[in-house]
């Protein structure tokens, strides 16, 4: 899975022409091949890809207001998810990954649109690196109240210890579940 975000509202990269199934020259027939099309929409747009694209583009041509305030230019971008085009257009995991490649290397890269690359998750407390104890991992999370879900995604991208993630994810199920007492 990638994310893209553009500058420009509806943004769409060509990746490959569509030609549909034909007699060849030689007699056989060739089969369909489907037009792959990274098309951006401004319905995906976070918080995340809003601050990359203000930080990395130049709008310009932005409308003035009468007051000579410039117009907020969030309305104009746009991003592309590879997992969620693939799941609208029927697109194999080998589409998929041609049109990933095909934006990652080829066109108006750092111009056009960039890739979000997702933010490493912060370290929850000092010395976990060190911590083996899987329940003292737990009752130390629980103890300071740090963020169970972000203890889960540090933990996934180092370490990934299956026994710490199965008993992390276990205390954010019990701490979901609603208590109610009646008098």
């Amino acid at each position: 899975m990638a994310r893209f975000v553009s500058p420009h509202r509806n943004f769409a990269h060509g990746v490959r022409g569509g030609v549909p199934t034909h007699l060849g020259p030689d007699g056989v027939m060739v089969p369909e091949q489907t037009e792959l099309i990274a098309e951006f929409t401004p319905d995906l747009r976070t918080d995340v890809e809003r601050d990359l694209a203000l930080s990395t583009f130049v709008f310009r041509g932005m409308p003035i207001y009468e007051n000579g305030q410039p117009v907020d230019p969030t309305y104009r971008i746009s991003v592309f998810d590879s997992e969620i085009a693939k799941l609208q257009n029927g697109w194999t995991d080998a589409d998929e990954q041609e049109v990933v490649e095909s934006l990652r290397h080829n066109g108006p890269i750092g111009q056009m649109y960039v890739e979000v690359l997702p933010v490493a998750a912060d370290k929850p407390w000092n010395g976990y690196d060190d911590l083996n104890d899987t329940a003292r991992i737990v009752d130390l999370a629980l103890g300071i109240d740090a963020d169970l879900s972000k203890v889960v995604q540090y933990e996934r991208e180092n370490a990934n210890r299956p026994d710490v993630i199965a008993a992390l994810e276990a205390a954010i199920a019990s701490a979901d579940e609603t208590i109610i007492v009646s008098a």
